[in-house]
Order: C-alpha cells, then structure tokens, then sequence
C-alpha cells in the first residue's frame, strides 16, 4: 500500500509540475505576442516618424529656395532703387 501512495503522491507532485510549466508557458506565450506587437507598433511609428522628417526637410528646403528667391529680388530692387537716386 505504501507503494501504491507514494506513487499517487509522485503522480500528484508530477501533475502539479506540469499545471506550472503549462501555466508559465501560456504566460511566456502572451508576452511573446505583446512583445512582437509592441515591435511592430515601434517599426511602425519609426516609419512614420521618417515619412514626417522627409515632408519637413522637403518643406524647409522649399523655405529655403524662396528666402534665396526673396533676397535676391531683394538685392535687385535694392539696385535699381539706387539707380533711380542717383
């Protein structure tokens, strides 16, 4: 009989270990998946954020032509104002 308990005992203490390791593997799963979700959400806004530094570099470059655009009118009227003075 003593057999026969120790066995179911070791048979209990066994089923217990596997409840353990299923249960920690379930968890070990799902943070697996946030953790692949937050990676994607990241690649994600990473390539949004690139996509937004391209649009301002373009736009700052379009500043930039017009302002040299401007200074040039600038100087031209500059001269031809003093061509008229003189």
């Amino acid at each position: 009989m003593s057999d026969l308990t120790d066995s179911i005992a070791r048979l209990q203490a066994l089923r217990e270990r596997i409840r353990k390791a299923e249960e920690a593997a379930a968890r070990e799963e799902q943070l697996r998946r946030e953790t692949e979700e937050a990676a994607t959400k990241l690649v994600m806004e990473n390539a949004d954020i690139k996509h937004e530094v391209t649009k301002e570099r373009q736009n700052l470059e379009e500043c930039v032509k017009q302002y040299e655009q401007l200074d040039s009118q600038k100087g031209n009227i500059e001269k031809t104002l003093q061509n008229i003075q003189n």
